[in-house]
């Protein structure tokens, strides 16, 4: 069942009276030595295609990758277009994980969600027009639609792709329920051909909502404004770290805002060209999921 929450046209900020979950003892000393690498503070890094391998795993190599991170100084957050729900295994995973980016950059919060600094949610306008193309059946996509606690498919070949793509199922739902909610993105899937053409289609382009690819299979439409570089400068803002300071590590279109952000980026071998193209450096060629690693082998080797 959804959870009932106002519904709001613009994006906003939000700060709860919650603490945040103090960092283990091991991490805060961590944080406390000398920083000698570039006198970088802080990591955001990617989940899929990145920190997660093909299985959607941490491997070994890439958890203790994110250790040899915090203990030379740098502090480490997670910046994801997944849902936060989707997020929280693998924050559970990693200790003296303090923040985290979710849902393409609309949800800046504590690991633990207890403190928000930002959540942006789609204008309410934006989503009727998305809904309205996705009823004409004229393109011959399906549905999906992140809402503030889950997930939501409008049809079993969306939840089914969804599954397949990530290991995670979206709860069914229909367009009447969808429309009495926040919403954070929705996000069209199909194929990676027909997805992309549709960015020139004048209908899509009059939407007026930020699109975003994350995946081949998936067009995501989020509010104006809203990228994992804005989720992640809310957190380094409230750390006292400048961009100059971050390093950004990432595979696909979504971590492009990220990388021109951040003083440097790391792209893994296996990503997205124009990735690869925007970083200050690939990881080297090997298996995917250490890839992560070997970059962090690279970055504190420099």
């Amino acid at each position: 069942m959804l959870a009932r929450v106002p519904i709001t046209q613009h994006s906003r900020a939000i700060q709860s009276v919650g603490v945040c979950k103090l960092a283990p003892s091991e991490y805060a000393f961590a944080m406390e030595t000398q920083n000698t690498h570039g006198k970088l503070r802080l990591a955001a890094v990617d989940l899929d295609g990145t920190l997660l391998g093909p299985d959607h795993r941490i491997s070994p190599e890439n958890h203790d990758a994110v250790a040899r991170l915090q203990a030379a100084g740098i502090q480490v957050i997670l910046a994801s277009g997944r849902h936060y729900k989707m997020m929280r295994s693998f924050i559970d995973a990693l200790p003296g994980l303090d923040w985290v980016v979710s849902v393409q950059g609309a949800e800046a919060s504590a690991a633990d969600r207890s403190h928000v600094m930002r959540r942006s949610f789609l204008d309410r306008a934006m989503a009727e027009r998305i809904f309205a193309l996705n009823a004409s059946q004229r393109f011959g996509f399906s549905m999906l639609a992140y809402g503030l606690d889950d997930i939501f498919a409008l049809d079993a070949r969306a939840q089914a792709t969804y599954v397949d793509l990530f290991g995670y199922r979206p709860t069914l739902t229909r367009f009447e329920a969808l429309r009495e909610f926040d919403l954070f993105k929705v996000v069209w899937v199909g194929s990676p051909e027909t997805l992309e053409k549709l960015r020139d289609v004048k209908e899509v382009q009059e939407i007026g909502a930020q699109t975003v690819r994350s995946h081949q299979h998936l067009l995501e439409f989020v509010q104006p404004g809203v990228n994992k570089s804005t989720g992640a400068a809310e957190i380094a803002t409230r750390l006292g770290i400048e961009p100059a300071s971050v390093v950004a590590f990432g595979d696909a279109e979504n971590d492009l805002p990220l990388f021109r952000w951040a003083g440097r980026s790391v792209a893994m071998p296996h990503g997205w060209d124009s990735v690869k193209r925007a970083a200050s450096f690939i990881a080297p060629a090997g298996e995917p999921e250490s890839a992560f690693a070997r970059g962090v082998d690279v970055l504190l080797r420099t």
